[in-house]
């Protein structure tokens, strides 16, 4: 079974889950040499070249990768997908051939703290359920209709969510992470 760790944990304290199962494994962050890794792997099979503001990745000395590697770490906090999403994120050119990259920033990542609680808790059965169509989010959180679409209306505007086709509802991956981090603060997950 593969399963969010946080419907693990919410599930488990119901049901013990781990006792019905030879063992649980959860995976842990990736290091900073190991986001280089995965990161430069997918960027090599591109055959395109890297530009981080002056020059090529061929004429960086390995000091300066390994400080763009751990700044990527620190913002995704060695989640590889955050890392993956990032780095595409972090693309702020392309021509000749050449990537032009940039760290991205978290600058505004304290305005998540103060979302409306209806956009939290949407929010956060997203989280627990990954992707939900209307009707699903309309079971889940049992509030009024109308209310419900005009904040998932809001929200998608926002870029808070994300809609597949026109019905199926999933976070946004690239501030997930940002989300998962003021639960913790807030010690709801």
């Amino acid at each position: 079974v593969n399963m969010n760790p946080f419907a693990f944990a919410t599930i488990n304290v119901a049901e013990p889950l781990d006792t019905h199962c030879a063992g649980v494994v959860r995976c842990l962050p990736f290091n900073s040499y190991e986001l280089k890794q995965l990161v430069m792997t997918r960027h090599k099979s591109s055959g395109l070249s890297l530009n981080f503001g002056s020059g090529s990745s061929d004429t960086f000395r390995e000091i300066k990768l390994a400080g763009i590697f751990n700044a990527l770490f620190v913002y995704s906090e060695g989640n590889p997908g955050v890392a993956m999403n990032a780095w595409l994120t972090g693309i702020q050119d392309f021509s000749d051939k050449v990537i032009h990259w940039k760290t991205p920033s978290l600058k505004n990542k304290d305005v998540l703290a103060e979302l409306p609680e209806v956009w939290s808790h949407l929010c956060l059965q997203l989280l627990f359920h990954k992707r939900m169509s209307v009707a699903k989010i309309l079971r889940t959180v049992q509030m009024d209709q109308g209310q419900t679409m005009n904040a998932l209306d809001v929200m998608k505007r926002l870029q808070l969510i994300a809609v597949r086709g026109t019905d199926i509802y999933y976070l946004n991956p690239n501030i997930e992470f940002l989300l998962i981090s003021n639960f913790r603060e807030k010690e709801w997950i």
